[in-house]
């Protein structure tokens, strides 16, 4: 719990953990749902593994080039931490978008319908 803490508290949100649940996804690292006690938005914890080290600094570049420019949400990156201080692997922070996994739309949608959703992805 108090790593949990530490985390939100250095994604300085000002907020204290109520719920930590696995997301679906997560294909290079663990992904986490961080529920706050003062209810929505959560947040989402995203760990990467040791190697490689640059995944996590990538991703947050990219996020911090979207903010802004889209029409749609981002997700933002609060923290991006490479220090291991906290736990022993690099982390991101970012705000949580509410909205359905496509993964678990796809079994239910037309081959058209996924071609236009991966599009709008980008």
């Amino acid at each position: 719990m108090l790593k949990r803490r530490a985390i939100v508290d250095r994604a300085g949100s000002g907020r204290k953990v109520a719920q930590l649940s696995v997301l679906h996804g997560g294909e290079i690292g663990a992904v986490y749902e961080v529920r706050l006690t003062d209810g929505p938005p959560s947040l989402v914890l995203k760990i990467y593994p040791q190697s490689p080290p640059w995944k996590m600094h990538k991703e947050a570049l990219v996020s911090g080039w979207l903010n802004d420019r889209l029409g749609v949400p981002v997700p933002r990156i609060l923290l991006a931490d490479d220090t291991k201080s906290v736990i022993d692997l690099n982390f991101v922070v970012m705000n949580k978008l509410e909205g359905d996994l496509l993964s678990r739309l796809e079994p239910l949608l037309t081959e058209v319908e996924l071609a236009a959703a991966y599009s709008q992805m980008g």
